[in-house]
């Protein structure tokens, strides 16, 4: 990164990838070692990680002339519920985790069944079947009884899908055999890192340079960012120390 990105390159990343991009490799970001301050690393995650409107985001990365964004896949995964808490507010208000689908054994000839090992989670379970030769049947099954039914077309890599109450993130082979599911509730599936790192959204603002293709898989991605004439600095992302109230 140093060698190919421009002199004035500011990263906005976590605090851990940060430290690493600056002292490894000399890249400036916008919480490392040489300007250390605890409470823009929860800026950060509150307007950037969980960010609910881009705009909001923009404005963040704005104000600390970050010019690219860098997440680590693992992070926006099995981090997500320590990165949200440290972004919320004391009521927990952007907190979400992200939830690993396990198999269930089914009578031969029914649905392959996935559902989440943990509890007081809003999704019941999913079947996914072959709907024809080119699509499958998603059925998610929530825990009001509520029932979301949707098709895509036979996938050979990792896939997202909304299904209204969040959304899924299924990883398929070139076989089309499931390796991997994650149940994502609304606030996860609205969030920036989700958004832009598993369903490819926002490309034309932040526009992927590593690797190229958004929807690409990847445990690594760098977007730049190209900020709309509309979007402006706030002071209040440079505060160094929490307000009363959130």
């Amino acid at each position: 990164m140093n060698a190919t990105l421009p002199e004035n390159t500011v990263v906005a990343t976590s605090w851990a990838e940060g430290n690493l991009l600056n002292y490894l490799a000399g890249v400036k970001t916008v919480t490392d070692p040489d300007h250390y301050i605890p409470h823009w690393v929860y800026l950060y995650y509150r307007y950037v990680f969980c960010a609910q409107s881009q705009r909001e985001a923009l404005e963040f990365l704005k104000t600390h002339e970050a010019t690219h964004l860098m997440l680590m896949g693992h992070d926006v995964i099995a981090h997500s519920l320590n990165n949200s808490t440290i972004g919320s507010n004391a009521n927990n208000d952007r907190q979400f985790d992200i939830y690993p689908l396990w198999r269930v054994e089914t009578p031969i000839g029914t649905p392959y069944r996935m559902r989440p090992q943990t509890t007081n989670v809003p999704l019941a379970f999913i079947d996914i079947a072959r709907a024809s030769p080119e699509t499958l049947s998603i059925t998610a099954q929530f825990s009001d009884q509520k029932q979301v039914e949707t098709t895509v077309d036979t996938p050979t890599a990792e896939i997202s899908v909304s299904i209204e109450n969040g959304g899924l993130l299924l990883n398929f082979d070139a076989e089309t055999q499931i390796r991997g599911a994650y149940y994502v509730p609304p606030l996860g599936w609205n969030s920036l890192a989700v958004r832009l790192f598993y369903r490819g959204e926002l490309s034309n603002i932040f526009v992927p340079i590593y690797p190229t293709d958004a929807t690409s898989a990847s445990d690594l991605k760098i977007w730049e960012i190209h900020y709309p004439p509309d979007i402006k600095t706030d002071k209040k992302y440079l505060a160094t120390q929490p307000r009363a109230t959130q």
